[in-house]
């Protein structure tokens, strides 16, 4: 079965169905994902108090704290997490660079090749 019609062809449609039912189930989300424990109307107290406990021996934040710029910049600060973004894209990015455009003259220079290549290490 193909959809097409006038103004759109099939292959969109199927970016617009996706991205439609994606809009959908985030706008679902909203109403029944809570933020923390303290928030969730179903859970009983003692259920609660445990959850808080278990997030407190876990990762020692059970109890709701506000965003202020000292976290956010201390959490900015962190070389760890710039790391991981580098090896991410890097490992992402470069393969598929190679992959896209292996037929392209521009990287068919041993050079570039190389240059991409040592990108993913």
């Amino acid at each position: 079965m193909q959809i097409n019609t006038p103004a759109l062809a099939g292959w969109r449609w199927i970016y617009i169905v996706e991205g439609a039912m994606t809009v959908a189930a985030g706008i679902v989300a909203w109403f029944f994902i809570v933020d923390f424990p303290q928030k969730a109307k179903f859970l009983h107290d003692y259920e609660r108090e445990r959850i808080i406990e278990r997030l407190n021996k876990d990762r020692g934040d059970g109890e709701h704290d506000q965003i202020t710029r000292a976290k956010v910049w201390t959490h900015l600060s962190d070389w760890k997490l710039w790391a991981f973004g580098l090896m991410v894209s890097h490992l992402t990015i470069s393969p598929l660079t190679l992959v896209l455009l292996r037929h392209s003259n521009v990287l068919r220079s041993r050079f570039l090749c190389s240059v991409t290549f040592a990108m993913q290490i």
